[in-house]
C-alpha cells in the first residue's frame, strides 16, 4: 500500500499558529522598537540657500498613537515630551539643527532674517524660532482671536470661538509669506478644520498680542464646502491671486484675492472631458506655481503621484509616480531642475531630476518596506519549514511506498500560495494602506 506523506494535524496547527502569532507580533515590534530614525514620517521639505534641507517630521508610531491622547470627554491630552520636530539636514543626512516642543508640525519656512516660522498644527498656533538658537520668540494662536471681530456672523456660539480643549480643533496646517511693495509682509495661514484661509498682517502682528484687526483677508467658512473643504497649502501666485488644494472637494482652485471669486479650477478634467480614474484628483494636498523655465504651469501633489499641468488646456505635461505614497508637498529647485518630494508615511524624502525622472537623492528609510520584506520572509520561512519536514519524512520512506505526485502537488501549492500571498501583501502594504490610512487620517483629522 502506498503511503502519502502528510504532516500530523497537531504539527500543522502548531506551525500555523506560530506563523499567525509571530508575524503580527514582529510587525508591532518593528513599529515600536525600531530605531527612531527608521520609523519617521517626514513632510514639507524645503531647499535652503546653504544647500541643506529643512523638513518637518516625527515618529510615525507616535503619530498614529495620537488618538490615544483623547480622554472620555473628547479633550486632547498634551504630551510633555514629543518626538515631532523641524530639522535641518545636510546632503549627507547629518542633522545640524532641530526644533522640538512641537506637535505634528506641517510647515516650516526660513525667513530672510534667518528665523524659522512653523505651522505647529496640533498646538493650534504659528511660532517663530530664533535660528540658530532654539528659542520661540513669537507666536500666534488661533484661540487668541475673537472671530466675531473678523466676521460678525462668527458669533460666540460659532465653532471658531469654541475651543474647549477638543482634539485637533483647528488643524492649522500651512503658512506662506509674501512681501508687499508697500513695505509689509503678509502671512497666509490655512486652518483646515475651519475650512478657512486667512491672511495676517505679519509685520503688524509681531508688535503686539494677537488681534483680530491683524487679519486683513479671509476666504472660507466652517462647513461651507462650496468654498473650501479641508484644504491644504494655499500659496500666493505671481498674478496676485491665491492657489489652494481644496482637498476634500478633490480640486485645485485659484481665488481672485480682490473679489473672492474662483477664477480657475482643476479636478482632473481637460477641455471639459473627464479623464480616467487614475488621472482624477484623489486627495491632492499641494499645488505650486511652476517657474517659466520649466514646462507646465502648476505642479500638483496627489496621494499617489506628482504631476504638472498646462493651465489653459489642463493637460498633464509631466508625471512621476515611483516611490510615491501619500505625497504631501513638493518643492521646485529652478536652478538645478529638481524636485523635493516627501513620501510622508513611506518615511522618506526624495529628490527627483525633472528631465530624467530619476531619484538622485533620498533621506530616510521606509518602515513600511521593512515590514513588507519581513512579512514576505516569514511567509517563505513558514512554507519552507513545512516543506522541509515533508522532505525529511520522505527521505525515511521507501520510494516504492511513496506517492510521488504528493510532493509535486505540494510544491505546486507552495508556489501558488506564495504568489497569492505576496500579491496580497503588496495590495495590503501599497494599496489598502494607502487608502485606509488616507481615510483614517482624514476622518480623524491627522493628515
Amino acid at each position: 500500500m502506498q503511503k502519502e506523506i502528510l504532516l500530523k494535524p497537531r504539527v500543522q496547527i502548531l506551525i500555523t499558529l506560530i506563523f499567525l502569532v509571530l508575524t503580527p507580533s514582529m510587525n508591532y515590534f518593528l513599529m515600536t522598537h525600531n530605531p527612531s530614525q527608521n520609523r519617521l514620517f517626514m513632510g514639507d521639505p524645503d531647499y535652503l540657500d546653504n544647500g541643506n534641507i529643512l523638513v518637518c517630521g516625527g515618529d510615525l508610531f507616535d503619530t498614529f498613537r495620537v488618538l490615544e491622547r483623547i480622554n472620555e470627554d473628547q479633550q486632547y491630552i498634551p504630551k510633555e515630551e514629543r518626538t515631532n520636530f523641524v530639522m535641518e539636514i545636510t546632503r549627507d543626512g547629518e542633522r545640524v539643527w532641530a526644533a522640538r516642543g512641537l506637535d505634528f508640525p506641517h510647515e516650516a519656512i526660513k525667513l530672510p532674517n534667518g528665523d524659522i516660522l512653523v505651522a505647529d498644527t496640533l498646538n493650534d498656533r504659528v511660532v517663530r524660532y530664533n535660528y540658530p538658537n532654539h528659542f520661540i520668540v513669537w507666536k500666534w494662536r488661533v484661540d487668541d482671536i475673537n472671530w466675531e471681530d473678523v466676521n460678525p456672523e462668527w458669533d460666540q456660539d460659532h465653532y471658531y470661538n469654541n475651543n474647549n480643549g477638543s482634539f485637533d480643533w483647528s488643524h492649522l496646517n500651512d503658512i506662506d509669506i509674501h512681501h508687499y511693495e508697500e513695505g509689509w509682509d503678509g502671512l497666509l495661514i490655512s486652518i483646515r478644520n475651519f475650512d478657512l484661509i486667512v491672511e495676517l498682517n505679519y509685520t503688524a502682528a509681531q508688535e503686539h498680542f494677537p488681534r483680530a484687526s491683524d487679519i486683513v483677508w479671509w476666504y472660507g467658512d466652517y462647513q461651507n464646502h462650496t468654498m473650501l473643504n479641508h484644504q491644504h497649502n494655499p500659496d500666493y501666485l505671481s498674478n496676485g491671486n491665491i492657489i489652494v488644494a481644496d482637498s476634500e472637494n478633490h480640486r485645485i482652485i485659484e481665488i481672485n484675492k480682490t473679489t473672492k471669486e474662483i477664477v480657475w479650477s482643476y479636478n482632473g478634467t481637460s477641455n471639459g472631458n473627464t479623464q480616467s480614474d487614475q488621472e482624477c484628483l484623489k486627495w491632492c494636498r499641494d499645488v505650486n506655481e511652476v517657474p517659466e523655465s520649466i514646462e507646465g504651469d502648476f505642479l500638483i501633489s496627489d496621494i499617489d503621484r506628482i504631476f504638472m499641468i498646462d493651465k489653459q488646456t489642463k493637460q498633464v505635461v509631466w508625471e512621476f509616480e515611483d516611490e510615491i505614497l501619500q505625497a504631501y508637498t513638493t518643492e521646485i529647485d529652478e536652478e538645478r531642475g529638481n524636485l523635493l518630494v516627501d513620501c510622508s508615511f513611506l518615511g522618506k524624502i526624495i529628490e527627483v531630476d525633472i528631465e530624467s525622472k530619476e531619484i538622485i537623492w533620498q533621506f530616510g528609510k521606509s518602515l513600511l518596506k521593512q515590514m513588507l520584506f519581513f512579512d514576505c520572509s516569514m511567509f517563505m520561512a513558514f512554507f519552507g519549514f513545512r516543506y522541509a519536514i515533508i522532505q525529511l519524512k520522505f527521505s525515511k520512506v521507501k520510494k516504492t511506498e511513496m506517492k510521488h505526485p504528493n510532493r509535486s502537488r505540494y510544491f505546486q501549492y507552495l508556489c501558488g500560495g506564495m504568489i497569492v500571498f505576496l500579491a496580497l501583501l503588496m495590495i495590503f502594504h501599497l494599496e489598502i494602506l494607502r487608502w485606509v490610512l488616507y481615510r483614517l487620517v482624514s476622518t480623524h483629522d491627522i493628515g
